[in-house]
């Protein structure tokens, strides 16, 4: 086999096993119970901040656009001192 055909094989590959991850992270999510875990699981996982506003506790919605939109200044309506430190510490 060529190295021209290989090339696209292994790219081939590479994106099914990423999607392939990505199912996986949502069926783990898909398993919690609670819709504002669920929902924050998802979020966090596939980086889409939408499922953030589905999250119906201030401080956890608040942590969650924090980690998915990589902004410090959502902790800031956070609470729960414990819980603000937390999202303060996670932001990189």
């Amino acid at each position: 086999m060529h190295k021209t055909h290989l090339i696209p094989r292994v790219l081939s590959a590479g994106i099914l096993f990423i999607f392939a991850q990505a199912h996986a992270q949502s069926d783990d999510c898909n398993a919690i119970k609670d819709a504002d875990k669920q929902n924050y699981c998802k979020a966090t996982t596939s980086g889409k901040p939408a499922f953030c506003a589905k999250v119906s506790n201030n401080d956890t919605r608040n942590l969650c656009l924090a980690k998915t939109h990589n902004q410090a200044r959502y902790c800031q309506g956070i609470s729960n001192a414990k819980t603000k430190d937390r999202c303060l510490q996670s932001i990189r």
